[in-house]
């Protein structure tokens, strides 16, 4: 009988001191989270702050990427930190663990051992919004550390997520071309936050579209020797709109009148040099439009009626193009072409330019109506 009450005795002290062992590990004070969180954010230690935060929005994802992107921020924004600090100091000396107005609040989240308090560190979340979005166009947000995909809301509204700097995947396609930027986009504050598109200043520095509107200006001026050889009839041209391609042509009301004082024309194109800088590049009205310039460089002979030498009519010019994109034809259209003379020091200003020396056929007429398309000289 005595060796079971000692029995017993010794089993209520082991359970005494099992149970202060496992309160001093698994409660703390509300001074000590607090330094527990700080170091977690200087260390940058996610696991740590994985345990210790809370959203507010429980749909907001806690992973690695969202707690690297909350101590980064911290990390990079002192004044930020500062504040959190300074709120936290002073819910310690309130001992006031509700949600405050600040980023972060030192709450109680629920009970250990069914008596102590567990403090955790409620965050406020953000959302984001998408803002300038064309019609037509289908834009798509993403990031490596969300494997998922992001949360959304709705269109153009992700979140909620927790407050930090994230590097996002921005997609925007569009009938033109599909174009795709990292952006890094610092999340804080409360509410909604805004990600603006500009699909222009994407199209704008997008190296395929500069590629494209190149050879549409090249295949134009290609073509604008056939022009001269076809009795200036706007049909010749094979990347032109068909407002452009309908209107009367000048030129070939005048060449009517002196066509049978000729023998024969040849034309040329020799070259230009586009300038880059000239690019300019809108959507409006569901419509891309551009404008680009170049100096361009043809060889023109003429022959008279009768006569047995040409006359060398070569010249050079200064272009500005029009241009208009075919969602249907998938290619810039010339939509309208203005030609000046100019010098070489006007060219030689311009900064980012790119030469063109192609070989191209000499196109000819003749009064007899026989043509060569594919002579080279």
């Amino acid at each position: 009988m005595k060796k079971w009450i000692l029995t017993s005795a010794a089993i209520v002290l082991l359970l005494a001191v099992g149970t202060s062992i496992i309160i001093q590990r698994n409660t703390q004070t509300p001074e000590e989270a607090v330094k527990e969180f700080e170091k977690a954010v200087s260390t940058k230690d996610t696991d740590l702050l994985g345990e210790l935060i809370v959203p507010d929005n429980e749909k907001a994802r806690i992973n690695k990427t969202s707690l690297q992107a909350f101590a980064n921020y911290l990390q990079s924004n002192s004044s930020s930190l500062e504040a959190i600090e300074d709120s936290l100091d002073e819910q310690l000396k309130e001992k006031n663990f509700t949600e405050t107005n600040s980023q972060v609040s030192l709450v109680e989240d629920g009970k250990e051992l069914l008596f102590f308090p567990k403090y955790r560190f409620e965050v406020k979340t953000m959302e984001l919004v998408i803002r300038g979005e064309q019609e037509g166009e289908k834009v798509t947000l993403s990031s490596n550390g969300f494997k998922k995909g992001l949360p959304k809301e709705k269109d153009s509204l992700y979140g909620p997520f927790l407050p930090g700097e994230y590097m996002f995947k921005l997609s925007v396609k569009t009938d033109l071309a599909t174009f795709i930027e990292e952006r890094k986009k610092e999340l804080w504050g409360t509410g909604k936050t805004s990600l603006l598109i500009d699909s222009e200043k994407m199209a704008q520095s997008d190296e395929k579209v500069k590629k494209d509107l190149v050879s549409a200006v090249e295949l134009f001026n290609k073509d604008f020797s056939r022009y001269e050889t076809s009795e200036f009839q706007l049909s010749a041209f094979s990347n032109a709109t068909q407002e452009l391609k309908s209107g009367e042509s000048n030129y070939g009301e005048g060449f009517e009148e002196v066509k049978d004082a000729l023998d024969e024309i040849q034309s040329q194109y020799e070259g230009g040099i586009v300038d880059l800088d000239s690019l300019d590049i809108s959507y409006f009205n569901g419509k891309w439009k551009a404008n680009a310039s170049a100096a361009v460089s043809y060889m023109n002979k003429v022959k008279a009626s009768g006569g047995k030498e040409f006359e060398d009519l070569s010249y050079g010019a200064l272009r500005d193009y029009q241009l208009i994109y075919s969602s249907e034809k998938k290619q810039w259209l010339i939509d309208g072409m203005d030609e000046y003379d100019y010098d070489d020091d006007e060219v030689e200003n311009w900064e980012y330019i790119q030469e063109t020396n192609p070989t191209n056929p000499v196109f000819k007429w003749t009064r007899d109506g026989k043509k060569d398309e594919g002579s080279y000289y």
